[in-house]
């Protein structure tokens, strides 16, 4: 799974992308204590909106036949508002 933004701090809302090879289906979490399948997690079909809170953000690619890629990680970390 490819991420469309590394981790970072943050100011201002974003959307992050998720990426798999074709015919892959991606299933992400937010939940540290989940540990990603092919049947767990949330399916992924739109872009992330992140906004006001640190979040990690998990996900898994799986094949038709239900095999699942390593688990990637990315945690993205509000700072607060940008100065005026």
């Amino acid at each position: 799974v490819q991420f469309s933004e590394s981790t970072k701090g943050y100011t201002d809302t974003f959307s992050l992308t998720l990426t798999a090879g074709a015919n892959e289906r991606i299933r992400y979490t937010f939940n540290d204590q989940v540990t990603l399948n092919c049947s767990t997690g949330e399916v992924y079909s739109l872009p992330l909106k992140i906004e006001k809170q640190t979040l990690k953000v998990s996900a898994i690619a799986c094949d038709a036949a239900k095999n699942k890629g390593p688990q990637v990680s990315m945690t993205y970390t509000y700072v607060g508002m940008a100065p005026p």
